[in-house]
């Protein structure tokens, strides 16, 4: 930040002391060309101060995310030095790359470079992706369950982490539950939540 002052005083000191010499001299001369390079440096220093992207990973490379921000797609380059995060509940525990996927929302910190845009993140931390499912509930295997979505989808739940006992839900009751993804290997979400709307 104080680079960036320094810069924004040189420049307005630049200009106060060539305005009269431009007023009183209409030939063309180096300083517009030079006043123009500083202010296009002070804009670039500007932007490298901007060290935060948060959106929607759209892409997943080897060692990077592809970020749809408000300002349009951002590339995250992660490496040995990121950590990573995610916040569920008010809590947040540590994950690796690999625990995110497209879709997932995320805010990454760290040094953007002024002239592409790229990020080379410090910190990830990323929010836990919702899906909200309502349907039939086909069958179920110990706290696994099948259910058949109104869009005819089938999805699987586990609501073994449940605080309230799921234990009265049977094969044929409508019910909705909201889950995220634990673990991205597996095709079976993890749930936050479960309403029974047959009772």
């Amino acid at each position: 930040m104080k680079k960036l002052i320094k810069v924004i005083i040189f420049i307005t000191v630049i200009a106060f002391i060539t305005r009269p010499a431009l007023a009183v001299d209409a030939t063309p001369s180096g300083n517009s060309d030079i006043l123009d390079q500083l202010a296009s440096k002070a804009a670039q220093l500007t932007q490298g101060f901007r060290r935060v992207y948060t959106g929607e990973i759209k892409s997943v490379g080897t060692t990077s995310y592809t970020v749809t921000t408000n300002s349009g797609d951002k590339l995250v380059t992660t490496n040995d030095a990121t950590s990573f995060f995610r916040y569920r509940a008010n809590k947040h525990t540590e994950i690796n790359f690999s625990a995110l996927k497209n879709g997932d929302d995320l805010a990454a910190i760290g040094t953007i470079d002024p002239q592409t845009g790229e990020m080379t993140a410090k910190q990830i931390i990323a929010k836990v992706h919702r899906y909200n499912i309502v349907g039939l509930v086909q069958s179920r295997t110990d706290m696994v369950f099948t259910i058949k979505e109104t869009s005819g989808k089938i999805s699987k739940v586990d609501l073994s982490g449940l605080t309230t006992n799921p234990a009265s839900i049977k094969n044929g009751d409508f019910i909705g539950v909201i889950a995220y993804v634990s673990d991205p290997n597996s095709d079976t979400l993890t749930s936050l939540r479960v309403v029974d709307f047959t009772k």
